[in-house]
């Protein structure tokens, strides 16, 4: 009840008339209404709050979505490279700091055949687009062509190419039989030949990243230091 006072002698009283369903529970096991004001300058932070609901309903909901499949274990040092077969999707391989590189059998989480290919970090691996070879390179300045289907008793490199200077990372090109090593300059090679066809040198940083375009395939991309 609101009461105003006023100079005349007389009292103008207002009564303030309410539904009492509209706060009172209907059945015992609803949950008591409450009143609140939706208006934007009552709540400032509502954005803020919505925003942040919505950021952990996603975590949440990525938590349980459980996409954790399985590990692939044996590698005794930390894997710094990983290569996907393009010809087959049971085949992985991984190269680790101590220089040893792994076939992997996907569907039986299993290491077909690994063996001790560098003597130092394995920088980078690289599929063939065929996906019958693959390539890898090293901090001990070579790069080794190998066959993606060899046995374990034969697991021996196909080719090996030497540099003055280690390498960074290594893509093999979509078609040809090319493939481009990132280290002090980007240098182009052919699997035939054991000197590089071109290189590409500027500036005093070192090439930490090479890739070929899937596109075009006369193009390739670089990322320095």
């Amino acid at each position: 009840v609101a009461y105003r006072c006023c100079p005349c002698p007389y009292m103008k009283v207002k009564v303030i008339s309410r539904d009492r369903r509209d706060f009172t529970k209907a059945r015992k096991s609803e949950i008591t209404p409450v009143a609140r004001s939706l208006a934007p300058e009552v709540h400032p932070l509502q954005r803020a709050r919505e925003y942040k609901r919505a950021l952990n309903a996603v975590k949440l909901d990525k938590h349980f979505s459980k996409p954790f499949i399985g590990a692939l274990s044996g590698h005794l040092d930390g894997v710094h490279c990983l290569a996907k077969s393009p010809a087959s999707l049971a085949t992985l391989v991984s190269g680790s700091c101590d220089g040893e590189l792994r076939r992997w059998n996907l569907t039986e989480r299993s290491t077909a055949w690994r063996v001790d290919a560098h003597t130092s970090f394995v920088r980078g691996v690289a599929f063939s687009r065929s996906g019958h070879h693959f390539v890898s390179c090293s901090d001990d300045k070579t790069v080794k062509l190998w066959s993606a289907g060899a046995s374990v008793e034969a697991v021996q490199p196909l080719a090996k190419f030497l540099n003055k200077h280690a390498f960074n990372h290594i893509d093999h090109h979509h078609r040809e039989h090319l493939f481009a090593t990132a280290g002090h300059c980007v240098q182009l090679w052919d699997t035939s030949r054991t000197e590089p066809m071109q290189s590409f040198e500027w500036g005093a940083d070192a090439i930490t990243r090479v890739t070929f375009n899937p596109a075009q395939h006369n193009l390739l991309g670089c990322l320095s230091s």
